[in-house]
């Protein structure tokens, strides 16, 4: 009697994929199988990680050289604190110019997916298979992710890295501030739970950091797929969703800094000082205690993160939404 071949059981992480992500699916198949077939892509596959941990591991280098031997014989403190604080500077233009070079990439990759199905004449024949619209669309969002997965590690080892670098520089300077700043500057600490907002909005922040790349990457994804649904030629798309990115980033970049401005103005310059505050209608309310302030600014970045992790995660699912509806609509 013929022994049944044994059947292999997929992994959790192949188990935790919906059904449009995974091999079975044809579409998501074909698209592996042309974004597998780019040069370009399996050199970033193979090439992106060592490139970013050579580049950090020489900025390290760079910085311990430079920094550590001319103030080693001052001060040991002093030279830790620069040279942490010159390597998470240093970490984060790395970041910069990678993290834009990744979404360029991501944007690049994305938005001839629907045009180039289109520019082909192919997209009715894959509207005829049995698959539903969804599974067609995010298939093909799927694959192309998931082949510039070495370009998202490397950055998601950056930001590690800075996120460690980050929250040494800020232990140092609470320890120095701590030991050698005026007494009794750290009372509020320890009383009436004035160090839980500011701790939970903290935690927030590094949480927000981390995420980062990951979030930008699924982002400019599904910014690349809407705009490959308004195109019939893969170089109008491409060149479409790069200028589209481009307005994203600047249009946040300029909004974050002008709430960030207009709310350090208002709390801290008028609410936290109302004896020299540049509004009129703060010079008569009551000083707040340094506590109150404590808690109240705590509370308001712990907010204004959350409220920024909301917008990115729905601006994403909106525009992979309005991306699957407009494909929808190709031929109608």
């Amino acid at each position: 009697m013929a022994q049944a071949t044994p059947t292999l059981k997929p992994n959790l992480a192949a188990r935790l994929r919906p059904d449009w992500a995974r091999v079975e699916n044809p579409v998501y198949r074909l698209e592996s199988g042309r974004q597998a077939a780019s040069p370009i892509l399996r050199v970033l596959q193979q090439g992106c990680l060592p490139v970013v941990l050579a580049a950090a591991g020489l900025a390290a280098t760079g910085v311990a050289v430079f920094t550590l031997p001319r103030q080693l014989m001052w001060n040991f403190g002093g030279a830790a604190g620069s040279g942490l604080s010159m390597l998470m500077f240093v970490l984060v233009l790395i970041q910069l110019i990678a993290g834009a070079a990744a979404n360029i990439l991501t944007v690049a990759q994305t938005a001839p997916l629907i045009s180039g199905e289109l520019e082909l004449q192919s997209w009715g024949l894959l509207r005829t298979t049995t698959l539903s619209l969804r599974e067609i669309v995010f298939a093909k969002y799927a694959a192309a992710l998931t082949h510039l997965r070495g370009a998202l590690f490397g950055l998601l080892t950056l930001r590690a890295a800075s996120t460690i670098t980050g929250l040494l520089v800020a232990g140092y300077s609470l320890y120095q501030s701590w030991n050698f700043g005026p007494p009794g500057r750290f009372e509020m600490w320890t009383t009436g739970g004035t160090w839980i907002m500011p701790a939970i909005a903290l935690l927030l922040g590094v949480v927000w950091y981390a995420s980062q790349p990951v979030v930008q990457y699924l982002l400019s994804g599904a910014l690349g797929l809407l705009v490959s649904t308004r195109f019939r030629s893969r170089g109008g798309a491409i060149a479409m969703a790069l200028v589209a990115r481009l307005a994203l980033w600047v249009s946040s970049a300029l909004l974050n800094i002008g709430l960030i401005y207009l709310l350090v103005w208002l709390l801290v310059e008028n609410w936290a000082d109302p004896l020299n505050a540049p509004l009129q209608a703060f010079r008569s309310i009551t000083p707040p205690t340094p506590q109150r302030v404590t808690i109240v600014l705590g509370t308001v970045a712990a907010v204004y993160i959350l409220t920024l992790i909301a917008v990115q995660v729905g601006l994403t699912v909106g525009t992979l939404r309005r991306a699957e509806r407009r494909a929808g609509k190709i031929g109608a």
